[in-house]
């Protein structure tokens, strides 16, 4: 039927409440957030997979989550801590501000089993190496021909930081 499915993902959910800094940690001003348990428990498995979108501003950001624990200073929370986070993002507006200060972002819990709930959609258990889908009301999986692509980007261009971007690139004669 030649129409992509798409990765598992959850509604919209509550807020990132605010910045979590590991104090172990000096490189960046925020390693990671609050949350509140009840909208993202400690519980998923396979937590490399998992990422979480934050849209702030016009700008969409995709976390990648490195660990969920239970926040001992804060009743009923979780600190959901973030792995590959680089300069440029964790010196943005909505990371910087002091513990204590309510973020208020809405994210997006994206690529997790758990939330393989909606026809058309997909989840890949790298470390079982199964690929789960639920298929649409119009499609029969015994007879369907099914195509997966092999890499989710082509290219991915970007600079160190906001004063080393990249520039001067053409691309010519692609077919």
């Amino acid at each position: 039927n030649r129409r992509p499915g798409r990765r598992a993902s959850g509604e919209e959910r509550g807020l990132i409440l605010e910045p979590w800094d590991d104090a172990e940690d000096e490189k960046y001003k925020c390693d990671g957030f609050y949350v509140d348990a009840e909208e993202f428990p400690a519980d998923y498995k396979n937590l490399e997979d998992i990422q979480l979108r934050v849209a702030y501003m016009w700008r969409n950001y995709l976390f990648h989550v490195k660990e969920i624990i239970p926040a001992e200073d804060k009743e009923g929370k979780n600190i959901v801590k973030i792995k590959n986070l680089t300069k440029q993002i964790s010196d943005e507006q909505f990371l910087t501000q002091k513990s204590g200060d309510i973020i208020g972002l809405s994210f997006i819990i994206e690529n997790a089993f758990e939330e393989l709930d909606t026809k058309g959609e997909f989840y890949y258990d790298r470390p079982a190496k199964r690929l789960y889908y639920m298929p649409r009301d119009d499609e029969d999986m015994t007879t369907a021909t099914v195509e997966l692509a092999a890499m989710d980007k082509l290219i991915d261009i970007c600079g160190t930081d906001a004063n080393s971007k990249v520039h001067n690139i053409r691309f010519d004669s692609l077919t």
